[in-house]
């Protein structure tokens, strides 16, 4: 196995910490980002800084050891007040030629004031691993379209078009994985009674259990959520279906509320025994 050439994290922070204006200075919110990731896949990571002073006109900069597989939004950040943090998004994207090993670099802040470059940087290590997704069923394509339920060539009662957005996804956290295929194969019990009103009220109970198993396991998992319904919901057979399901719900109320400290019980798996890698 061969190695992109490292960068010593702590000198490199440090020479460019000696060249900033020691004023005012940048608390970054994870201190450094670490991550993990096989070939082929893009992810998006959550951070935050906070200055200590006020600072006009500050935009972000990626090391060039980093620029081809890793972008930031925003990168005009513009003014920025003392104590007030601010969120960026950081998109990992590692094609699937891409050299297996470790990649690492910095995100700097530049004002274009006298200060010039903020201290400190958000240093990032990204581990590039080789892509195991080989055994996913294959992409079915327009013909996983033509029929309500779609093709589930391997049977195990998820979608395969689903089965590989949730897998190339999410493809180092084996846990959410599975609290996503749980949740979809729900749906797919959804959209079969969603012309019975009695069935389909016992469905939601279920999605409900199935919702605060990926809650146990991921925070804010309705933005995962919400990505997710539309690569089930991807046809106008599976909406319309989907609608008339809600339409059956009309006065109802779901008992399928569990105590928070309770929620990973509502998962069909053992969350404690499922390794994340």
């Amino acid at each position: 196995m061969r190695y992109a050439p490292k960068i010593v994290l702590l000198a490199f922070s440090l020479l460019i910490a000696s060249k900033c204006i020691a004023d005012p200075f940048i608390a970054w919110a994870p201190l450094q980002l670490s991550v993990e990731h096989t070939q082929g896949v893009s992810v998006e990571h959550q951070v935050s800084f906070t200055p200590s002073e006020d600072v006009d006109d500050v935009y972000l900069k990626i090391t060039p050891s980093l620029s081809q597989y890793l972008s930031v939004s925003p990168t005009d950040i513009g003014d920025i007040q003392r104590g007030q943090p601010v969120s960026l998004t950081l998109t990992i994207t590692i094609a699937p030629a891409t050299e297996i090993g470790v990649y690492d670099g910095v995100i700097q802040l530049i004002t274009t004031t006298k200060k010039g470059v903020l201290a400190r940087p958000l240093p990032i290590e990204i581990n590039v691993t080789e892509d195991n997704s080989g055994d996913l069923p294959p992409d079915p394509g327009e013909e996983g379209k033509k029929t309500l339920l779609g093709i589930d060539s391997d049977g195990d009662g998820v979608r395969d078009d689903v089965q590989r957005y949730i897998v190339q996804t999410y493809p180092e956290h084996k846990r959410l994985q599975k609290a996503l295929f749980e949740y979809a194969k729900q749906y797919q019990v959804m959209l079969q009674v969603a012309d019975n009103k009695e069935a389909s009220r016992q469905a939601t109970d279920a999605q409900g259990a199935r919702h605060q198993c990926v809650s146990s396991i991921v925070q804010n998992s309705y933005k995962h959520l919400r990505k997710l319904r539309p690569v089930i919901l991807n046809t106008i057979e599976r909406n319309r279906r989907y609608v008339l399901f809600n339409k059956q719900l009309s006065g109802y109320i779901s008992n399928s509320h569990r105590d928070i400290r309770e929620w990973h019980l509502s998962c069909n798996f053992d969350v404690n025994a499922t390794k994340e890698r």
